[in-house]
This record gives C-alpha cells, structure tokens and sequence, in this order.
C-alpha cells in the first residue's frame, strides 16, 4: 500500500490528502490545443469564469481520488460518478483489478478511460469510499455507453494558450506539486499566492490534481477548482 501523504493547515491543523496525480509514464497522444486555439493573444478577455456552467464543488475525502474529481467537474451540470471514473483510470492505467489499491491516477489514463469506458452519473453510482476499490456493478457500465468523451487535448505550459482554453469555454485539468503555504488558502478568503524563493514544498509527495476555470487580469490569477468540499 503506499504511503498516505497529507497538506496541513499550519492555521487549523487540519489536513487534506494529495499526492493522487500520477505522472504518466508514456508520451500524451491526445492532439495539441494550441492547433484548436481561437484567439490571438492580444484578442483574449480580460477575464473568464466558468464557474456558473458547473455542479457544486465536491470532496474527494480521504482518497488519492483528485484526477477523477478534477475531470468529473468538467462535466458542466452533469454530475456524473466520480467513484466510477477513479476505477476505470486505474485499470487504464495498469492496475489489476484483483489488486486494486487507492494510490492515485493519472490525468492521461483517466482521460482514456473517459474515451474507452464512459461514465455513469453520480446518482447512480454515488461517491462512497468505501467501495473506492470495488470494481463498479455491471449496470453502471451499461450506462457508462451514453456518456463518453469524444476526445481530449493537450494544453501547454503557456500563459496565454491556458488562457484561451479557457475562453474558448474548456476548463482543463492539471497536476502541481503544492508549497506548504497552499493550506493557508482555506482561512484566507481561497487565494493561493506564489510561493516565496525561501518557501518548502510539501514533502514526499506527488502531483495534487485541480481543475482550471477561469482567469482576471485585473488581479493577475487564474480561478481553479479543488477538491476538498465547498467550506475549503
């Protein structure tokens, strides 16, 4: 099993797991955005919010389930099984299903599960994590064949493409390694600042995966989604 890594609020002491982002070991062969962009750098918005298009933030609990969360948000208004989208990935992604653990996924493989297998909604098949290693039942994949994803694409690392994705309406999902400073975004109205030169990343953990989906200019940030219930 493999070790469970938490971020603490240095403030509350409270602590939310992370390291559920996996960094996929094969080269992405979704197609690029920045062949799909529609706007000229100097034609972008001044800000985006997409957050009205969406169901309520959820919360992953205690699971590395944060792919599976960030992607099912991007469902606009519908909710759709985060738990069933946790399993497929990590079958995609190579686990056996005789030896299912709850250590994460990629963003990749979750993607081509979404493609492969679909999602059943919320409803029926709702988060109980409990059952987060439990191979779904077979009427959810029946269901899982009305709502697949036609593709996905790969956004570079560049402020202005980031951008207009999101303009072009498409929130996208991320992976980053989170400072310490990160837990202090609960007490602090949710701005997450840049970390400090001096500042200590988290130790011993992976990537934290959240959802894009949004940007002002004005206050220089971009609007991300996490996955750690709506008082975070």
């Amino acid at each position: 099993m493999a070790e469970q890594i938490y971020l603490v609020n240095p403030t509350t002491g409270k602590r939310y797991r992370i390291g559920g982002c996996k960094l996929s070991t094969t080269p992405a062969d979704e197609p690029k955005f920045a062949a799909s962009r529609m706007f000229a750098d100097k034609d972008l918005p001044s800000s985006v919010d997409l957050r009205s298009m969406m169901t309520a933030v959820e919360d992953q609990e205690d699971t590395d389930a944060c792919v599976a969360n960030a992607l099912a948000e991007t469902g606009k208004d519908i909710d759709v099984s985060r738990l069933f989208t946790y399993y497929t990935a990590r079958v995609k992604d190579g686990m056996s299903e005789e030896n299912m653990g709850d250590e994460g996924c990629t963003i990749q493989g979750a993607v081509k599960a979404l493609k492969r297998d679909g999602c059943c909604k919320e409803k029926l098949y709702p988060y109980n994590i409990k059952k987060i290693n439990q191979k779904p039942p077979a009427y959810c994949y029946e269901e899982a064949k009305k709502y697949h994803i036609v593709d996905g694409m790969t956004v570079a690392v560049d402020l202005n493409e980031m951008k207009s994705c999101l303009a072009q309406k498409y929130p996208f999902a991320f992976g980053i390694q989170l400072f310490v400073s990160f837990g202090e975004a609960e007490t602090n109205g949710g701005i997450v600042t840049m970390p400090e030169s001096n500042e200590q990343g988290s130790k011993k953990h992976g990537l934290h995966a959240m959802l894009a989906v949004g940007y002002n200019d004005r206050a220089q940030c971009f609007i991300v989604r996490n996955s750690w219930g709506s008082a975070w």
